[in-house]
C-alpha cells in the first residue's frame, strides 16, 4: 500500500496519468537534454568563478563554494514546500483516500518520502556537480567523490523537515490572503520582482564567467570578505564542508549537521502529522473567512461580459501567478537581459557594434518581441479559463460575437500597456534607440493581437466536437515564438549582405509583419462563429 500510495504522488505531482507512452518519452527526452544543459552551464560558471576567485583570495573559492550550495539548499527547500503544500492539503486527493481502509501514518510517511526524493534529485542535479567540480580542480582523493553523490541523500533531510514546517506555516498564511484579491496581487508581485532581481545576479554571474573581465560587481572583493565571516550561518552547510573538505573539528561538525538534519525532520514530520490529523482528518474550520458580500449591480451586458474576463485573468490564483505575474515581470526582465546583453556585445564585439549598428537593434527588437510573445502564450486560452462554466458561455443569450470581442480586449490591452512600459523603460533608460522603439511598438501591438486571434481559435478548435486530425495548440506555441526570429533574420541579411539604410529596414520589417499576421489573423478571426458553435460542452 506504501508503494501505491508513493506511486500515486508521482503520477498526480508530474502530470503523468494522461499522457500517452509517446507523449512520456518526448516528456523524458527534452527533460534530460534540459538537465544536462543546466549542469553543463552550471559547470562552466563554476570552474571559471573559481579560477578568478582564487587567484584573488586563497579561501573566496571555498567560500563561494559554501555559498552556492547553502542558496541551493534554500532555493530547495522553497521548491519543496511548494511541493510539500500540494500533497498534503490537496482536498480532492483527501476525498479519494479517505473512504479507502488506508492508514493516515502510511498516507503521511508516502507523502514525506515522495518530498525528500524530489528534494534529492534537485540537490543531485545542482549541488553534485559543483562538489565534482571543485575537487576535480584540486585533484581531491576519491573519498571526496563519494561524498559528493551522498550528499543530496544527507542534506535532504535537513531540506524535507524544513519544508514541511514552512509548508504548514505557508498554508496558513495562504488562507488568510486568499481573503484579498490585492493582497494576492501584491504579493505575486513581489515575488516576481524578487525573482526578476535573482535572475538578474545570476546573468551577471554568468557575463563575468563567459568575459575576460576581473571580479567585481556582484563579486566584489568586500562581498568576498563579507562571505568569509558569515560562513558560521550557513547551517548545516558549512559544518559538512568545514568536516570534508578543511578537516577541521570533524567530529564536531559532523555530530552538529546530523544533529540538525534529523530534529528538523523530526519536529517537521510530528507537527505534520498533527495538523494533517487536524485539518484533513477531523474536518476543521478554515482560518480563511468568507468575503463581505457585495450588493449586486446590472450593468449592461459587455461590460458584465469584460468585468468577467478581467475576474477570470487576475482574481483566479492560477492566472495571479501566471499571465498577471509576467505581465509584472516583462519591463523588469527584459531590462536586465536586453542592457546585459548589450554589455557583452559592445565590451567582447566592438567590430560587429561599431560596423553592423542596426544587427544589435535587431537583436534587441527580437529579445522584446519574444518576451510579448511568452507574455501571450498564457493570456490567449480565453476557453480554457471558462472550465465547467463553458456550457454557461453557449447557453447565455448574448451573441457570440460579442462574447469573443470581449476574450480578445481584456488580454490584448494588458498585454499592449506591459509592451508599451517595457519600451519605454527601455528607451528612457538609454538601452535601446528611438527607431527600436517605435519599431518594437509597431510591431509588439500587431503580434499582440494576432496572438490573441490566433490563440483563441486555436483554443475554439481544440475543442471542437467532430473529430479533428490535428489539434492547433501546438501552433499557438511555435508561430509567436519562430516569428522574431523571421525579424531578426531580415535585420541579419539586410544589414549585413544587402546594406540597407536604416529607415527603409525598420520600414521593410514592419511591412513584413503586417503581410504575415494580418491575412492569417483576418481569415482566423472570420472562422469564429463556427468554431464556437461546434466547442464541445463538458459536463
Amino acid at each position: 500500500m506504501f508503494l501505491e500510495l508513493l506511486r500515486k504522488e508521482f503520477i498526480e505531482r508530474r502530470s503523468l496519468g494522461s499522457k500517452t507512452l509517446w507523449a512520456r518519452l518526448l516528456s523524458l527526452l527534452f527533460y534530460v537534454l534540459f538537465v544536462g544543459l543546466l549542469i553543463a552551464l552550471e559547470c562552466f560558471i563554476a570552474v571559471t568563478l573559481d579560477k578568478k576567485i582564487e587567484a584573488y583570495s586563497s579561501y573566496g573559492s571555498y567560500d563561494f563554494l559554501v555559498l552556492c550550495l547553502f542558496l541551493t539548499m534554500v532555493v530547495g527547500i522553497f521548491f519543496a514546500m511548494l511541493k510539500a503544500r500540494s500533497s498534503l492539503f490537496n482536498e480532492s486527493d483527501s476525498r479519494v483516500t479517505l473512504p479507502l481502509p488506508i492508514p493516515p501514518s502510511t498516507e503521511i510517511m508516502a507523502k514525506v518520502v515522495y518530498i525528500y526524493a524530489e528534494a534529492v534529485l534537485m540537490e543531485l542535479f545542482i549541488a553534485t556537480p559543483l562538489l565534482i567540480c571543485y575537487g576535480a580542480s584540486r585533484h581531491f582523493i576519491p573519498y571526496y567523490y563519494v561524498f559528493s553523490i551522498l550528499y543530496p541523500f544527507i542534506i535532504s533531510v535537513f531540506i524535507m523537515g524544513i519544508a514541511l514546517i514552512f509548508a504548514i506555516v505557508y498554508q496558513q498564511f495562504y488562507k488568510l490572503v486568499k481573503r484579498s484579491d490585492i493582497a494576492q496581487f501584491v504579493i505575486a508581485s513581489l515575488l516576481v520582482i524578487a525573482l526578476c532581481y535573482l535572475y538578474k545576479v545570476i546573468l551577471t554571474l554568468f557575463l563575468t564567467a563567459l568575459t575576460d573581465s576581473a571580479i567585481g560587481g556582484v563579486l566584489s572583493p568586500k562581498l568576498v570578505e563579507t562571505i568569509h565571516d558569515g560562513l558560521p550561518c550557513f547551517l548545516p552547510v558549512s559544518y559538512w564542508l568545514e568536516a570534508i573538505i578543511l578537516q577541521e573539528r570533524i567530529l564536531s561538525n559532523v555530530l552538529i549537521s546530523l544533529g540538525a538534519s534529523f530534529f528538523s525532520a523530526s519536529l517537521g514530520i510530528a507537527i505534520t502529522c498533527l495538523v494533517f490529523y487536524h485539518e484533513l482528518r477531523n474536518g476543521s474550520k478554515s482560518f480563511s473567512k468568507a468575503k463581505k458580500e457585495k450588493k449586486i449591480v446590472l450593468d449592461k451586458p459587455f461590460k458584465a461580459l469584460l468585468k468577467k474576463e478581467m475576474s477570470l485573468l487576475f482574481k483566479d490564483s492560477t492566472n495571479i501567478f501566471s499571465y498577471s505575474s509576467l505581465l509584472i515581470m516583462c519591463p523588469f526582465l527584459t531590462y536586465a537581459v536586453i542592457s546585459s546583453l548589450n554589455s557583452l556585445i559592445y565590451s567582447n564585439l566592438e567590430f560587429y557594434a561599431a560596423y553592423f549598428p542596426e544587427l544589435i537593434s535587431g537583436i534587441n527588437l527580437t529579445l522584446i518581441l519574444l518576451f510579448v510573445a511568452v507574455i501571450n502564450s498564457s493570456s490567449s486560452l480565453a476557453m480554457s479559463r471558462e472550465g465547467k462554466a463553458l456550457k454557461i458561455v453557449k447557453s447565455i443569450p448574448i451573441s457570440s460575437d460579442k462574447q469573443l470581442l470581449a476574450k480578445l480586449l481584456i488580454p490584448t490591452f494588458f498585454s499592449f500597456l506591459s509592451l508599451l512600459i517595457t519600451i519605454i523603460v527601455l528607451l528612457s533608460s538609454g538601452v535601446i534607440s528611438a527607431p527600436v522603439f517605435f519599431s518594437s511598438l509597431a510591431i509588439g501591438a500587431l503580434l499582440v493581437l494576432f496572438t490573441n486571434v490566433f490563440g483563441l481559435y486555436c483554443d475554439m478548435h481544440d475543442r471542437s466536437a467532430k473529430e479533428i486530425k490535428m489539434k492547433l495548440g501546438i501552433f499557438n506555441d511555435l508561430i509567436p515564438l519562430l516569428f522574431p526570429f523571421v525579424i531578426f533574420f531580415l535585420f541579419f541579411l539586410l544589414s549585413i549582405y544587402l546594406k540597407c539604410p536604416s529607415w527603409a529596414l525598420y520600414l521593410i520589417a514592419f511591412c513584413l509583419s503586417a503581410a504575415l499576421l494580418v491575412p492569417i489573423g483576418v481569415i482566423v478571426y472570420r472562422r469564429y462563429p463556427k468554431a464556437f458553435l461546434e466547442m464541445e460542452v463538458s459536463n
